[in-house]
């Protein structure tokens, strides 16, 4: 029995958009000492650097993620809607639950993008920004909303639907990854004509995290279809409760507490 066009095709979505989530490897480039006009061996050595970094100050944390899906044009009404909530607890753990839904199709997506999430953040190294996966090529410079970032090519080292091929935007100030965009390094189906993904990152309680992404695929027969998520991420204070302990858990502070904490303080 053939598959239904609809879930290889979000599944693909997923496991390329982790791909641009993994942390950079310090496995990367070597510096070099020339600071005023950085080559690409430099910035990737120092975004290797920013990113260890932020990794160092990577404390337990949970986003409320809202997933939307739309089908065949960019201005038709959402055709379903997830809520999900993330938890990390530092190193690598993650878990999640489905808050809200409209059920159908896209929550089937949206769990089996959550579930290769929490998968890949066992072992990051996989799908990681560094010289093992990938080849960098400067492009230059480019200013959006007053930040300049360099702009540099990526393009995957191996054939696989894991890795991105496309362009990342690293902040000039901090050597931050400000936004990813690409497709993946290899087609992930039959059913897909092709797969373009934009992931944008912002500071968020002093780490460096995810805040929006937008994948769209072209799906043989079915057309054009989206996936819009945004994140929020929770107040450190609502985190006051959670105790790491040989079994790491977030239980402490559920969705509904939180939302009917922020809802008092609204009040």
């Amino acid at each position: 029995m053939r598959q239904r066009p609809q879930d290889p095709i979000f599944l693909i979505f997923v496991i390329a958009l982790l791909a641009a989530l993994a942390p950079v490897s310090a496995l990367a480039l070597e510096d070099t000492p020339d600071a005023s006009a950085p080559n690409v061996a430099t910035i990737v050595a120092r975004m290797v650097r920013a990113q260890a970094e932020n990794r160092a100050r990577m404390h337990p944390y949970m986003v409320n993620r809202t997933y939307q899906v739309f089908g065949h044009g960019e201005h038709e009404k959402s055709k379903s809607e997830v809520t999900a909530n993330i938890q990390f607890l530092p190193p690598n753990r993650k878990s999640y639950t489905i808050d809200k839904s409209s059920g159908g199709t896209a929550e089937n997506v949206v769990r089996k993008a959550l579930e290769k999430e929490v998968e890949l953040s066992k072992d990051p190294s996989i799908t990681a920004m560094n010289g093992e996966n990938y080849d960098f090529s400067l492009i230059g410079e480019e200013t959006n909303d007053g930040v300049t970032s360099y702009v540099l090519g990526i393009a995957p080292r191996r054939e696989t639907k894991e890795l991105l091929k496309g362009k990342i935007w690293v902040d000039k100030s901090n050597y931050l990854v400000r936004r990813v965009e690409g497709e993946p390094g290899k087609t992930p189906s039959w059913w897909v004509r092709s797969v373009h993904l934009v992931i944008t990152f912002a500071e968020n309680g002093g780490m460096w995290l995810q805040n929006s992404s937008v994948a769209k695929a072209n799906l043989r027969i079915v057309g054009l279809f989206t996936m819009v998520s945004r994140d929020e991420v929770v107040p450190s204070e609502s985190l006051a409760e959670v105790t790491v302990s040989a079994k790491p858990t977030l239980a402490n502070v559920t969705p509904a507490s939180y939302r009917s904490r922020r809802f008092a303080a609204s009040h």
